[in-house]
């Protein structure tokens, strides 16, 4: 009893030694980039962060030229851990210079602060393109970029694909980004200001870009393991919230979602989604995952998760009622931010 109690003291003096203001600027970038991004919708087809596409605009072109699977896997992981190392130091000293110099050149950093992070985050945009979709979906005429928008912020190649997997890959996004372009970077700004924000989020735009979900021993996989060491926390958080929304959402099943939470068998792999991925297929009854195909060509074949009861059959309601969960689950992560505010403030 003693031990825990230590380890409770410990907890409770680090949540004190937390600046209390970074809970209240993480919530209000979350609310930004929800506003603005589903004002706005998706920019350049794609619905991944701001940050992600300067970070491909920036390194992708190099990351491509060195992604040649024709070479020895070894010689492509050493290239890939030489440029991760260099992306690490990159934005982990832009991080540092911004923090230290944003409060000497303007009159209201926290405000540019905000904007920061609500440039790593990818809430309202996901929600705007995912609702179009629906809409197609359900009949509507197709604009301009809507699959594209789709195939380019998934990477996946929809030739020849029908309506459910155009839904569940939808489905994917909307939980994957959730967790990797809102949840995780913003803990870690939390933990860690601006340095851990923008560390965090570089790895996961590489990981994203040249990851292939794991299927691959190549030049994403060391940016994939580093992210997996800093996302394993957060995604567990992401799958609790998004397993609290089926108390609210109809038609979704709780005790389903909570198995994808709890039982091993039922996780999905990390690097496919995680935890995360499993509680929204069992909180909709369907089955997420599956083989597909990469943008470049690569075929990735991924793993299938789900309820044994979940139907393959994914329709146009499945993916309203995964727009609904991820928007609360959003509600309750800023919820949770400003308590967390709040009680660093006691």
């Amino acid at each position: 009893m003693d031990s825990l109690a230590d380890l409770l003291h410990g907890i409770f003096l680090h949540w004190h030694f937390l600046p209390p203001e970074r809970f209240v600027l993480a919530a209000e970038a979350l609310l930004l980039a929800l506003v603005a991004g589903f004002i706005t919708g998706p920019q350049t087809h794609s619905a991944t962060p701001l940050f992600w596409r300067l970070m491909d605009a920036t390194f992708g072109r190099l990351g491509m030229r060195l992604d040649n699977m024709n070479r020895n896997p070894s010689d492509l992981i050493s290239r890939g851990l030489i440029l991760v190392i260099f992306l690490i130091l990159f934005t982990g000293a832009m991080g540092l210079w911004l923090e230290t110099n944003l409060p000497l050149l303007l009159p209201v950093p926290s405000l540019f602060e905000v904007l920061i992070i609500s440039c790593c985050l990818s809430t309202g945009a996901v929600i705007h393109h995912d609702m179009r979709l629906h809409q197609v979906l359900k009949g509507a005429r197709m604009s301009d970029g809507t699959y594209l928008t789709l195939a380019r912020t998934s990477r996946i190649n929809f030739m020849n694909r029908d309506d459910s997997t155009l839904t569940r890959t939808g489905i994917e996004i909307l939980v994957r980004l959730f967790d990797k372009a809102c949840v995780a970077p913003l803990l870690w700004y939390v933990l860690a200001g601006l340095p851990g924000l923008l560390i965090y989020s570089a790895l996961s735009a590489f990981a994203w870009q040249h990851g292939y979900d794991g299927n691959y021993r190549g030049i994403g996989s060391a940016a994939l393991a580093l992210e997996k060491l800093m996302g394993f926390v957060p995604t567990l958080f992401s799958a609790s919230l998004i397993g609290l929304t089926p108390f609210i959402v109809p038609g979704t099943n709780p005790v389903q979602a909570m198995k994808g939470f709890t039982n091993p068998k039922d996780t999905h792999p990390y690097d496919e989604g995680g935890t995360p991925v499993s509680v929204a297929a069992g909180a909709l009854n369907i089955t997420l995952g599956g083989a597909v195909t990469h943008l470049n060509g690569r075929m990735m074949k991924r793993a299938w998760t789900g309820p044994k009861s979940a139907t393959a059959q994914i329709q146009a309601d499945h993916l309203k009622r995964a727009l609904y969960m991820i928007f609360i689950a959003e509600i309750y992560f800023v919820a949770a931010l400003l308590c967390a505010s709040l009680w660093g403030q006691l």
